[in-house]
C-alpha cells in the first residue's frame, strides 16, 4: 500500500497564511527517519533548503500535474 501525505506548509495550495518558517524541514527530517517518500516543494533559497536536508525531490509548484505525479510516483526517502 502507497501512503501519501500532502503538506500544504506555506498555502501554496489554498488561500492560507503561512506556517512557522522551518516546519518544512521537520517534514523533511520526520519523513527520513520513518523512511517515508517526500517530495518537497519550494523555490530558492527554499529549494536549496529542502535538498540539503535531504529532499530528492522538490517541485516548485504542483502546477504541472504530469511533473507532479512523476514525482509523487518515484518519491524516496529524505537522505541527510
Amino acid at each position: 500500500m502507497t501512503r501519501l501525505a500532502i503538506f500544504d506548509l506555506d498555502g501554496t495550495l489554498t488561500d492560507t497564511n503561512a506556517v512557522d518558517g522551518e516546519c518544512y524541514l521537520e517534514a523533511a527530517s520526520a519523513a527520513a527517519a520513518l523512511r517515508l517518500p517526500f517530495v518537497g516543494v519550494g523555490r530558492g533559497a527554499r529549494a536549496d533548503r529542502l535538498r540539503a536536508a535531504g529532499a530528492l525531490a522538490v517541485l516548485g509548484d504542483f502546477a504541472d500535474l504530469a511533473e507532479t505525479m512523476e514525482a509523487i510516483a518515484s518519491a524516496e526517502p529524505p537522505r541527510p
